[in-house]
């Protein structure tokens, strides 16, 4: 299973975040960086050894409030950027810490080009103006120019104008979706870093939660994946500095759907607002086994081979049920799948369906089968359903005191038994 972790960014950690450093925090990363000057050392390099010195620093961080709520490495990573380049006594130091602490506070809107190719002409209702999916995520109609893009940068949270040159270059880099594509926006606090890894993280739980609502509500558009003007980049604004950043994704942006009133419609669902904040939060190993699982589902949704279509989708399946390891993997999935996504009627039908695609999926997988024809559309199909209809039980267990083991003592209890 994936193991991914999310932080929070609700408004009690955005408080947490501005806390003053402690002066005990404030003596111990003196000393650090006293003590790699005499050794003639970068900090970076004292902090890879195990001294007691090191030791001291670490501990009093672990203590600090931004320390807790955005991790490790993160703050670690803008002290040693910042404290290598000055020396820290007297009013200096009072400004290496008002500095410290702006850059961990900083703000930046995230600006994500939806790339994606209408499935005719015209497409259905496409979006003309702005809408609020939730709190912190809207979609924005195609802004047609520099100055348009930087009007609507001042309207949701930048502080300052933007440079329309650097606008026009960036929407050059990004193939112009700026102008001709809907964009989602959100926020994300922190240094430039770990802003990065937050925003790539955010966008992939929208991204991931899309492509299943998208395949449950049939508005997936016909065409071959591999689109070779996708956005291959998102870009982040600093509110205060008026920066613009591009950052490369792993996955290039090539929506094989229309962000048009359908999509809306979908999206907006009180159970996908719901998954999305849980997803982007949460840090339960309920919310990791969901993530994983759409995670699979979208490089299923995502690839045009057959065969790796249909694997993603049926590891996608067993990356939310597999757990009781003594029980025959194919019959748990079957009977768990059937159980939370098909009404009564439906199960005896989809529970053998299951087990077929499975015997599949062992064939391809220890025997070398390589013939796959409808069989990749009906896996993701189903996989896509149940994930959906998953998402219920992950509303209604993730607050629990153990959120993953009540998850599996429901379904245990509501186990179909069909061999």
């Amino acid at each position: 299973m994936v193991d991914i972790i999310y932080h929070s960014t609700s408004q009690s950690d955005a408080a947490a975040l501005k806390a003053t450093p402690s002066d005990s925090f404030t003596r111990a990363l003196q000393d650090l960086l006293r003590t790699a000057k005499s050794q003639e050392l970068d900090p970076s390099s004292l902090l890879a050894e195990d001294s007691s010195v090191t030791r001291a620093f670490l501990k009093t961080l672990k203590k600090e409030p931004f320390w807790r709520e955005k991790g490790d490495y993160e703050i670690l990573e803008v002290a040693i950027d910042f404290a290598s380049t000055i020396e820290l006594e007297g009013r200096q130091l009072e400004a290496f810490l008002a500095t410290f602490s702006a850059n961990v506070n900083r703000h930046w809107i995230v600006v994500v080009p939806l790339a994606s190719k209408p499935g005719t002409a015209f497409a259905t209702n496409p979006i003309r103006r702005a809408w609020r999916l939730a709190d912190d995520w809207i979609i924005l109609p195609p802004m047609k120019s520099p100055r348009g893009f930087a009007s609507r940068m001042k309207g949701h949270g930048s502080k300052r104008d933007v440079d329309e040159r650097l606008v026009a270059h960036q929407a050059l880099m990004t193939g112009y979706r700026l102008s001709s594509d809907a964009v989602l926006l959100f926020h994300v606090t922190g240094a430039l870093r770990p802003a990065n890894s937050a925003s790539i993280r955010r966008f992939s739980c929208f991204r991931w939660l899309s492509d299943a609502f998208v395949t449950t509500n049939n508005l997936r558009n016909n065409w071959t994946t591999g689109n070779p003007e996708a956005v291959t980049h998102l870009l982040m604004l600093d509110t205060v500095a008026a920066q613009l950043h591009r950052l490369h994704l792993d996955q290039s942006i090539s929506l094989p759907y229309t962000i048009d009133g359908r999509y809306r419609r979908a999206v907006s669902s009180p159970l996908f607002v719901s998954a999305l904040d849980i997803f982007t939060t949460s840090e339960t190993k309920l919310a990791d086994r969901f993530r994983a699982a759409f995670y699979f589902f979208s490089r299923s949704f995502n690839e045009a081979d057959r065969i790796v279509k249909f694997l993603f989708a049926m590891i996608a399946l067993e990356s939310l049920f597999s757990r009781d390891f003594g029980a025959p993997i194919k019959t748990t999935l079957a009977d768990y799948a059937a159980l939370v996504a098909f009404a009564r009627h439906e199960r005896a039908e989809i529970h053998n369906r299951i087990r077929t695609l499975y015997d599949l999926r062992s064939a391809i997988v220890h025997r070398g089968q390589t013939t796959v024809i409808t069989e990749s559309d009906e896996a993701e199909r189903i996989a896509a359903l149940v994930l959906v209809r998953s998402l219920r039980l992950l509303q209604r267990f993730n607050s629990s005191p153990a959120p993953e083991d009540t998850f599996f003592e429901y379904l245990r209890s509501r186990k179909l038994g069909i061999s």
